[in-house]
Formats: structure tokens, C-alpha cells, sequence
């Protein structure tokens, strides 16, 4: 399949791919997941991060990527003069990267400040974005697929076949 999405640039190729993806059972979408993310663990050399934000998705992506590779760094973004929140310091390997946006929300693959921290320590970045709906995540999946090699800040998306229905289900049968 992945082959396949690789040569196939057709839209409506790439979204009967992901729809296929999206309605696999959880267990099938955990080994998904974990493939990607060990894909792209060992090829970047362990030299990866992971951006935290608190929420949901980036809770249930921290989770599954310290299950398999417990060491892994996570990086807060807080715009500059926020409070950070408690539950956010209680994380443990976290570094806070403080930026300045005028968005309360933004995303971190558009931040300058992270993407220059990730290119001056040679790390390369998990995100926990998901496709549902037309999302960011699913946009980018359909254009790239879940990680993206070929760039200047190599990105992977690995909950990128996740709807918000499966991140609750993963929360609640781990009790995060």
C-alpha cells in the first residue's frame, strides 16, 4: 500500500488509502503507528523530538512514542509572557522553547523558533496531528503520507490516520 501511495499522486487515490487506514480497528492502527514511528526513529538515528502541547493527541503521541523509545525529548512551545500550565511541568524530559506569536494557537511546524532549534540540534520532529475531518494532518497526509523525508524540517505525523474517536479510545483504555 505505502508503495503504491508513493508513485500514485492522484487525490482521490491517496484519500481511498487513507479512508482504508482510518477504518482499521485501533490495534491495527497502534501497529500502523508504531511502524511509522520506528521508520522514522531509525532513520533519523534516534535524533528526534517530539512537540508537546498538553492536548490530546500530543498526550496519546508522547505516550506511545516513550512506550517504545522511553528516552525520547519533548519540546513545549509557550508564546512569550504565557504562564505555562502545571500538568505541562509535571512531564519529564521536557525542555519549554519559548516563541513569539501573535496566535493563540498555531502550528509548530510554522514556528521559526522551532524549526531553527530542530535544524541547529539536528533533531528531526514527531507531531501528534490527526486526519480527521479536512484537518492540517489529513491535508498533509494526502500530499506527503505520514512522514516526510524529503525537507528541510523532516516531520513526521504518525496519528496522521487517527480520527478524534480513536484518541479517545486510546485515552480511555490508558487512562492518560
Amino acid at each position: 500500500m505505502e508503495e503504491d501511495f508513493c508513485k500514485n499522486k492522484n487525490p482521490k487515490f491517496r484519500m481511498g488509502i487513507l479512508k482504508q487506514l482510518q477504518s482499521l480497528h485501533l490495534d491495527g492502527k497502534l501497529r500502523y503507528t508504531k511502524n511509522k514511528i520506528d521508520e522514522f526513529y531509525d532513520y533519523y538515528d534516534s535524533e528526534v523530538v517530539i512537540c508537546y502541547s498538553g492536548g490530546r493527541n500530543s498526550k496519546v503521541l508522547l505516550h506511545l512514542l516513550r512506550s517504545y523509545h522511553p528516552d525520547i525529548k519533548a519540546i513545549y512551545l509557550v508564546n512569550e509572557g504565557k504562564t505555562i500550565p502545571e500538568n505541562i511541568k509535571e512531564v519529564k524530559n521536557l525542555e519549554i522553547l519559548t516563541v513569539k506569536s501573535s496566535l493563540e494557537y498555531f502550528d509548530p511546524r510554522e514556528i521559526e523558533e522551532l524549526q531553527e532549534y530542530t535544524r541547529d540540534n539536528n533533531l528531526s520532529l514527531f507531531v501528534g496531528t490527526d486526519a480527521d475531518d479536512e484537518s492540517y494532518g489529513q491535508q498533509k497526509w494526502l500530499e506527503k503520507g505520514c512522514n516526510i523525508f524529503n525537507r528541510k524540517a523532516p516531520t513526521s505525523m504518525p496519528l496522521s490516520i487517527w480520527t478524534k474517536k480513536d484518541i479517545e479510545e486510546y485515552i480511555k483504555l490508558n487512562n492518560l
